[in-house]
């Protein structure tokens, strides 16, 4: 077995835990957000203000973080990143301490932690794609995306119960110790134990070799030249990603943000239940994702990676905008937990594909494209939590939700364009 190969069990690995990290990370200030709006006297503005930080410190370093892993190395760059976010993680504790508190007000210093943790987490999925790219073929790209996306599902289903029954038996100040100190772990781990991607390896992945991907060889971080930016941001494929993720990123973030308070206030479901049936939309997405790369890749060698990539995606956004709608429609609540559950799975059998495509579009730059790509993703991340209790406050949640569905089915038509030019 070659060193490469060997190798990517672990990689694997790595990049499924960072992916529940990224959102224990995420969902951490949320689970808190009640017992730190009764220390420090917020209302649900500050609160408000204090989750958009995270949101703005990620859109708008998304191509940057993306861009470093390209110059000095995608395994570097995700280590220094990651200790970067997991320490202002870990700094949130010490808000609204007599040390800090004589120096900063607490709103300021948790927006500007939360500021520093989406400017940190904003480079970890463009540097992971990247590592893919640097040790997978492209008939293996869509299944190693997939794995590593199947942690979002499972981070997000396991982190509100698991940060939940940290503070009932600590304070919310612990939930963000051991976020921090997970991370720092990880961070470590990643640096002495993930291989380094080496010439041999990438030898490899030309045409014949063990990747079978026909990529060219790519030049290590330090030979690289100036980034092309006129090429990527004049690249349509690129743009064409950017719009489809857009679409795909802000019917995601609707389950994010609003599938709880859905069931609890519109289904009424009682808060424990729906508690659980919360991780139902999220356990599905850890299931789909990984199994959207394995079809794609199972695809490749008979019909191409384009149509590969393109058809697996266009089915599940397809699929996902009939399924959300109906599941809206629904009278009894829990054939619409069913339906609106499987919708999410459906729309995560695409993700695979939006991440291995990015590879293929300029593979000596394939962080900086995703970062590109996901701050496209980031943009629809900041519209569906504000556009959809709009719509369900002035129209009701059917439109709503219908209206998500017609997201899903936009991303699935731009599908129809995507085409890397060296597909």
């Amino acid at each position: 077995m070659s060193s490469s190969t060997s190798n990517r069990p672990r990689i694997l690995s790595f990049l499924f835990v960072l992916s529940v990290v990224t959102y224990l990370d995420r969902v951490n200030i949320s689970i808190a957000s009640p017992a730190i709006e009764r220390e420090f006297h917020f209302d649900h503005v500050h609160l408000g203000t204090i989750f958009s930080a995270f949101v703005v410190g990620y859109m708008l370093f998304q191509i940057p973080g993306g861009w470093l892993g390209d110059r000095i190395g995608h395994k570097k760059c995700l280590t220094i990143i990651l200790l970067w976010w997991s320490v202002a993680t870990g700094l949130t504790a010490w808000v609204g301490k007599e040390s800090l508190d004589s120096f900063i007000r607490p709103l300021t210093a948790l927006w500007f932690m939360r500021f520093l943790v989406g400017m940190g987490e904003a480079g970890a999925f463009p540097c992971a794609n990247g590592i893919i790219g640097d040790w997978f073929g492209i008939e293996k790209r869509a299944g190693a995306a997939g794995l590593m996306f199947a942690g979002i599902g499972v981070g997000s289903a396991i982190s509100p119960p698991c940060i939940a029954w940290v503070m009932t038996h600590w304070g919310w100040r612990s939930a963000f110790q051991l976020s921090a100190g997970i991370g720092i772990v990880l961070a470590v781990a990643l640096y002495i134990w993930m291989p380094e991607r080496a010439e041999s390896d990438q030898s490899k992945l030309r045409p014949g070799g063990v990747g079978g991907s026909g990529d060219s060889l790519r030049t290590e971080p330090g030979a690289r030249k100036k980034t092309p930016w006129k090429e990527i941001l004049g690249n349509l494929q690129v743009w064409m990603l950017v719009m489809s993720i857009f679409f795909f990123s802000y019917v995601t973030y609707v389950y994010y943000f609003w599938f709880y308070p859905y069931l609890v206030d519109i289904r009424k479901i009682s808060v424990l239940r729906s508690s659980w049936f919360t991780a139902m939309p999220f356990l599905m997405m850890a299931v789909s994702a990984p199994l959207g790369g394995w079809l794609s890749d199972r695809l490749v060698p008979q019909i191409g990676k384009t149509l590969a990539r393109r058809r697996v995606a266009m089915v599940g956004l397809t699929v996902a905008a009939v399924l959300i709608p109906t599941g809206a429609c629904f009278p009894s609540p829990y054939s619409a937990i069913a339906c609106l559950s499987l919708g999410a799975g459906s729309l995560y059998l695409a993700i695979s594909s939006y991440f291995a495509t990015a590879l293929d579009v300029l593979p000596e730059y394939s962080a900086t494209v995703s970062g590109t790509m996901n701050t496209g993703a980031s943009l629809g991340c900041v519209i569906a939590p504000i556009l959809t209790p709009w719509i369900s406050g002035h129209y009701g949640w059917v439109p709503a939700l219908s209206l998500a569905g017609v997201f899903a089915l936009f991303a699935a038509i731009l599908w129809k364009f995507i085409e890397p030019k060296r597909g």
